[in-house]
């Protein structure tokens, strides 16, 4: 949603609704023990910032979370969620979050973004999710087994590229120990992120067109 009159604090990470810790053990589960998952990139130094509740998140407070972000030093900003659509907010907060994300590309950080979902593999709609569908953002979409389109993720303009988002194993968070399978961009993206964290692991220097 864009509703910018919802209160959060970045600071306050506690995950709601497990979406945050399914994401951050895709790019960096450490793996230590037997059937342990472990993540596209174990050795990152991860920064969580919640810019959304359970309701959803808003423009301003993703554009405070990526500035925060790029004040931390953040080599990579992974985005799992965004706006449903342009028309739900005005252009201000649109250049607000494109302005944010060139400050990110110019300081060197990566931004990736999932593209977004469909409700239903018969749903017709076909949005532009936000951040995902701005300028130097990395818009990631999903495909499921045998590498084809997952039919719930979008595939417009705002994809640059896709990565495995359906049926996905995740970290189940009402289970410490246990696990889940669920889908979506949302997984799709953490995958691109923890590919461009090894990417500037290697090479420091690496910007989002490079990558």
């Amino acid at each position: 949603c864009a509703d910018d009159t919802e209160e959060t604090d970045l600071k306050d990470v506690t995950d709601d609704v497990g979406h945050g810790t399914a994401v951050a053990g895709l790019i960096c589960g450490k793996g230590k023990t037997k059937n342990t998952m472990r993540g596209i990139a174990p050795d990152v130094n991860l920064v969580v910032v919640k810019c959304a509740t359970a309701e959803g998140a808003s423009f301003t407070k993703i554009t405070e979370g990526i500035r925060y972000c790029v004040s931390q030093g953040c080599d990579v900003i992974n985005i799992s969620l965004g706006t449903v659509s342009e028309v739900e907010a005005s252009n201000k907060y649109i250049a607000e979050m494109q302005n944010a994300i060139n400050e990110a590309a110019q300081s060197g950080c990566i931004v990736v973004a999932a593209a977004g979902n469909k409700e239903s593999d018969a749903e017709d709609t076909d949005f532009i999710s936000y951040p995902a569908g701005l300028q130097n953002v990395i818009g990631v979409g999903s495909v499921g087994s045998g590498f084809t389109h997952a039919s719930t993720s979008q595939k417009n303009e705002s994809v640059f590229v896709s990565a495995p988002g359906s049926r996905v194993l995740v970290l189940n968070y009402k289970n410490p120990a246990g696990y889940k399978v669920d889908g979506g961009t949302s997984y799709a993206a953490p995958i691109i992120s923890g590919m461009a964290a090894l990417i500037k692991q290697m090479d420091k220097n690496a910007t989002v067109d490079t990558v």
